[in-house]
């Protein structure tokens, strides 16, 4: 179902509450979009408006957790074997 989320600046102040089927998980760099998923899909969120720009399904199923990383890093050196790392970073092209 639905969750309940609030988006503010750091200083509390601009605060928006969404309720949304999808589940925020790691801000942007530049603060302008937060990736979120909702089951086995992964978008992009305005958080302005709170719309939902889709992005795809994961093929494993489901998102557990996120972190934005720079071209070609990896959050996790060594490369673990229990987790798989998917890129998205042409979706933020033009933004």
């Amino acid at each position: 179902g639905a969750r309940r989320f609030a988006v503010m600046r750091l200083d509390g102040s601009h605060r928006r509450v969404y309720r949304r089927e999808w589940i925020p998980q790691a801000w942007s760099p530049n603060g302008r979009r937060i990736l979120v998923g909702n089951r086995s899909r992964v978008g992009l969120m305005n958080p302005s408006t709170g719309r939902v720009r889709r992005l795809g399904t994961l093929p494993c199923g489901y998102l557990t957790s996120a972190v934005w990383t720079r071209p070609g890093e990896h959050p996790w050196p060594p490369p673990c074997t229990a987790c798989r790392c998917f890129r998205v970073a042409s979706a933020l092209e033009g933004d």
